[in-house]
């Protein structure tokens, strides 16, 4: 655990939240996140651990973001 994630918003919430079932944007855990003061550094490590070897990272909302919106976000800063 990193020193951001004591101050993460999502420790106060139940896991479930974080992995919205399919075809479900996640607006719950967004909202939380939008809230959270540490939402810059909790996106700034999904997007460094999208390529790394932790595959259950790939998964869910992570910094206000969902998979599909981290790869674009990721698509687009390449560009």
């Amino acid at each position: 655990m990193t020193e951001w994630q004591d101050d993460a918003l999502c420790a106060e919430v139940g896991t479930d939240l974080w992995f919205p079932e399919a075809g479900h944007t996640g607006r719950d855990a967004k909202e939380v996140c939008y809230r959270c003061p540490v939402r810059r550094e909790c996106l700034t490590d999904a997007m460094r651990e999208e390529h790394g070897s932790s595959h259950e990272r790939r998964f869910g909302i992570r910094g206000g973001l969902g998979p599909r919106e981290r790869i674009a976000l990721e698509k687009g800063a390449a560009a």
